[in-house]
């Protein structure tokens, strides 16, 4: 039993609902209403291309007056909750659903709607609010769907009662034409489960249609998919060629919800000229969409492989190819933020641009900005007024404004990813990601502030960046490198020279182990060091004795990325989309690699040839085993990407064992497997180097000779 937390006021508002009469009514929808269906089209209609503050109010007051009409809806409350999510405020969040339970102790959808806000902040209170809640309404569905978000990850999964909370909503609602709870039940269904849900919803979409059920026919596809085992897909594809068919002929078929989920269709049988057929229809019939910008972005990139920016000319070549199409995107589709730090970030690349061009671009960026006070991404560091602040000082220009941006862009951001790695459904080390972009903020806040001080002349200000360097403790190599260097530099700069030696020197040493055999002795840190030797008066000959006796060997592979993974790998019988089955008990015996991955992970995408290449040197082994974990929810995505891009390694469905080994997933990771069938180490992120395979290899082969 988990331990009870007094929350009276809370439990007892939940268990007193009993008393309740026709209060259940509105709750017990397993769907949206027509009208409320309507409602919640023109709020995503108006979201959807939302990229700034102003826009995302208009499309929050559709919700609030449908609110007005259906004012204990639960789908329509359940959007204006989630959002403050899509709008960066959870803290109105929270305070907007307790006040709504405080006025409304009575009404079962303000129990979950407060427990929904608490979620990630108490989450056992949040458990013990929905299990009372389950107890005093059993007939209510949505309570059943909370309680599979807090079951299903971090510290709070527990499998089974997951499965129970899932089974009870579909006892009450076996076919939802709702998208978010066929996702949710794709995602965490058994296959049972998925089958009789699928074989429900589509029965129901056989004499039902309306343009808001656009939004059912992906989750219906990916429920058929994982209800099958990936040798039947074929069968679903063909099914899946008949729904578009069927949808071609609609009478909304044109509308660009429909055009969308058609697009998708076809990217699901792996129809290029199909799909481009219909990007087309989208580029000429709604130009101005985000479908439009996301359909040119994704061919400009493809035109533009990573392969084409590896050497310095290459990379200009890139970045100025870049800047001329960021051009144009920007006046196709205004005030998209991304767009802006696309063109923002070129033009300071151009080794060549005007400073008068970079000063008015900074003003374009800083207006956007004001419009935008949330104007960030998890993804998104440092933000876009760091990176103005930054070519600001480079250029000399308004140096007055510095502070003030760097700052202000600097807090909230930090307040943002603190706030994450805060969530009490996982500890700090199952947050990687957020880990990593905290210290890449703190670095780039350093490295700018470093600038800014040197160009106004205060070098005695750097103290206070030197000691918040100091508490730092990196969690990958890039960063202890990135943060010895600032160090260097604020030692430097307080007249410490002799500690700014032994921290560049220290600087070089953690970067040597990173870098492939071609660029070793190349670090540009080193002249800083032959530089402060020299000033301190040091000489040739003794010069030697300040480098390591024996350098670590550069394995081409970032060293600290190998790492013992917190939690075994389960026990497993898995197919591949070939049909072949892969169970971890027969493959004791081997070395195994296992290369974890997604369609839309960009890093993946990027490893994915080298990995092919591995897979085709080492298939022969009879002492090694190389084969992927795939952990798209949706599965039918796999067999396009991978007969796209001509791969042959084994690509084996595998979310839930994967989520079972990390309990918040961040990818591409390559796991490495005993011959005892235990997960020894696993390798996080993908770095190209020029010996990628080879260190692989080694890797490989130093797990065969461990007994």
């Amino acid at each position: 039993m988990p331990r009870r937390i007094a929350r009276p006021r809370l439990i007892a508002s939940a268990i007193l609902l009993t008393a309740v009469a026709g209060a259940t009514a509105a709750y017990a929808q397993c769907e949206p209403s027509p009208p409320v269906r309507q409602v919640l089209g023109r709020y995503e209609r108006q979201w959807r291309p939302a990229h700034f503050k102003a826009d995302r109010d208009a499309a929050i007051a559709i919700l609030l007056a449908g609110l007005g009409e259906h004012p204990d809806d639960p789908f329509l409350l359940r959007a204006r909750l989630r959002a403050f999510d899509r709008d960066g405020d959870p803290e109105a969040r929270l305070r907007w659903a307790r006040a709504l339970h405080e006025q409304h102790p009575d009404q079962p959808i303000h129990v979950v709607l407060h427990a929904e806000a608490l979620l990630g902040k108490d989450t056992p209170t949040v458990l013990h609010m929905l299990e009372a809640l389950a107890e005093a309404h059993p007939e209510l569905p949505q309570t059943y769907l909370a309680l599979v978000d807090v079951t299903s990850t971090g510290k709070f999964q527990d499998q089974p009662k997951m499965q129970r909370a899932l089974a009870a909503f579909l006892e009450r609602c076996p076919a939802p034409l709702d998208g978010s709870s066929l996702q949710l039940i794709g995602r965490h269904g058994t296959p049972e489960l998925r089958a009789r849900t699928a074989a429900a919803v589509r029965q129901r979409l056989e004499v039902e249609s309306g343009p808001a059920l656009a939004e059912v026919w992906e989750p219906l596809w990916n429920l058929e998919f994982k209800s099958r085992p990936p040798g039947e897909h074929a069968a679903e594809r063909q099914r899946i060629a008949e729904d578009l068919a069927r949808l071609e002929r609609t009478p909304q078929a044109n509308e660009l919800e429909w055009l969308d989920v058609r697009r998708g269709g076809y990217g699901e049988l792996g129809d290029r000229a199909a799909a481009a057929r219909i990007e087309a229809v989208i580029l000429r019939d709604h130009p101005a969409s985000d479908t439009a910008e996301e359909i040119v972005r994704d061919r400009w990139e493809k035109e533009h492989p990573p392969e084409s920016r590896r050497g310095a000319k290459q990379l200009q070549t890139y970045l100025r190819e870049q800047l001329a199409a960021a051009e144009t995107w920007r006046r196709q589709w205004p005030g998209d933020p991304s767009l802006l730090d696309t063109w923002f970030n070129a033009l300071a690349a151009q080794p060549d641009a005007p400073v008068e061009r970079i000063a008015s671009a900074a003003d374009e960026v800083l207006v956007a900005a004001k419009k935008e006070p949330d104007w960030y991404s998890w993804y998104n560091v440092p933000p876009v007024e760091l990176t103005v602040a930054g070519e600001l000082v480079l250029h000399k220009l308004r140096l007055g404004e510095v502070p003030a941006l760097i700052e202000g862009s600097y807090r909230p951001v930090l307040a943002r990813l603190e706030r994450e790695l805060g969530d009490d459904r996982y500890d700090r080390q199952s947050r990687p990601m957020q880990r990593q972009l905290l210290e890449m903020l703190q670095v780039e806040r350093a490295r700018v502030l470093l600038d800014y001080l040197a160009a106004v002349k205060q070098p005695e200000k750097a103290a206070e960046v030197a000691t918040d360097l100091a508490a730092l403790e990196p969690t990958r190599p890039f960063q202890r490198q990135q943060v010895l260097e600032q160090r260097a530099r604020a030692a430097e700069m307080l007249g410490h020279k002799l500690d700014a030696l032994m921290l560049y020197r220290a600087a070089v040493e953690a970067n040597a182990a990173m870098l492939p055999p071609a660029l070793a002795g190349s670090d540009p840190l080193a002249q800083d060091v032959d530089r402060l030797w020299q000033e301190l008066g040091g000489t040739d000959a003794a010069r030697a004795l300040l480098t390591l006796a024996k350098p670590p060997a550069p394995t081409g592979i970032d060293a600290s990325r190998w790492e013992r993974p917190a939690r075994p790998l389960p026990p497993f019988t898995l197919a591949d989309l070939g049909g072949r089955t892969w169970k971890l008990l027969d493959l004791q015996g081997s070395a195994v690699l296992i290369n974890v991955w997604a369609t839309w992970c960009v890093p993946c995408r990027l490893e994915h040839p080298e990995f092919q290449k591995l897979y085709e040197k080492l298939k022969a082994r009879t002492d090694v085993a190389v084969l992927s974990f795939n952990v798209d929810d949706d599965v039918g995505k796999i067999a396009p990407y991978m007969n796209e891009h001509h791969y042959t390694f084994p690509a084996i469905p595998a979310r839930e064992v994967v989520d079972a080994v990390v309990p918040a997933l961040s990818i591409p990771r390559n796991w490495f497997v005993d011959r005892k069938g235990q997960l020894q180490w696993e390798q996080l992120g993908f770095g190209k180097a020029a010996d990628w395979q080879q260190a692989m290899t080694a890797k490989l082969d130093e797990m065969l000779k461990q007994q």
